[in-house]
């Protein structure tokens, strides 16, 4: 299954997907993707998932070195794609465990995704610092509807 390339906007990397996704065709991407951020400096995604239907069975998708070196460089990821995949491709993306903002918009709001991968500021973020019985601090940080709590069990 390919993955149709295109740049515009300036740093705008847009990555359509259709059919099944597989891991080769998903590093060739990643490569493409690198070779933006070492032109540019930084980039914005948006992925078009067309008739999608998951991920191939293999090895590797493990593999977590291109967020590592990549992510400082990325600015934001949108998603356009059937509803049905949003919570698959948030756990694939790893939605608010990494310093990206990303968020997942239906089929037919590929306008709605320019338009906030184009607009300022992060996703919207939240952090609440308490500090409990035992005088241990802590804090609770929810981004993008995803929630992190680092208090102690007390």
């Amino acid at each position: 299954m390919p993955i149709k390339y295109e740049f515009e906007y300036g740093n705008l990397c847009i990555f359509k997907v259709s059919g099944q996704l597989g891991k080769v065709e998903y590093q060739d991407a990643q490569r493409d993707a690198e070779a933006a951020i070492q032109k540019l400096g930084s980039i914005k995604v948006l992925i078009v998932l067309e008739n999608f239907s998951g991920w191939e069975r293999a090895e590797g998708w493990e593999d977590l070195s291109f967020p590592e070196r990549n992510d400082p460089y990325i600015e934001k990821i949108a998603i356009v794609g059937d509803p049905q995949w949003q919570d698959l491709v948030y756990a694939f993306t790893l939605k608010g465990l990494r310093p990206v903002p990303i968020e997942y918009f239906k089929t037919g709001e590929e306008s709605r995704a320019r338009q906030w991968l184009h607009s300022q500021g992060p996703a919207s973020c939240s952090y609440r610092i308490f500090q409990n019985r035992r005088g241990i601090q802590g804090a609770t940080v929810a981004r993008g509807g995803i929630g992190l709590n680092l208090e102690d069990d007390d």
